[in-house]
């Protein structure tokens, strides 16, 4: 099944975006909803659950909310991400 992307990230879902994406890298598997708190600067879990929501309307992340590191990043929105962070950092 091919996944879309259908809008830009606003500048808050791009950090958690941001921070999901980080820590695959370092760890090679997903992080807890915890851990996106904390590596996106001490947010609070309601407010993750919140983005990692509106994230996945989107069409950037899948994610199954009953198991904690059932979280994926879709093809198309990493190669989103790569040239918005190439032409935005």
């Amino acid at each position: 099944m091919e996944t879309k992307v259908t809008a830009a990230l606003t500048p808050a879902q791009r950090k958690v975006f941001r921070a999901i994406i980080q820590f695959m890298d370092q760890n090679h598997y997903p992080p807890t909803v915890r851990e996106v708190a904390d590596l996106a600067g001490n947010l609070s879990t309601s407010t993750v659950h919140a983005h990692l929501q509106k994230i996945r309307e989107k069409g950037y992340i899948g994610f199954i909310s009953t198991k904690p590191r059932a979280l994926w990043i879709n093809e198309r929105s990493e190669t989103a991400y790569e040239q918005y962070s190439a032409n935005h950092i």
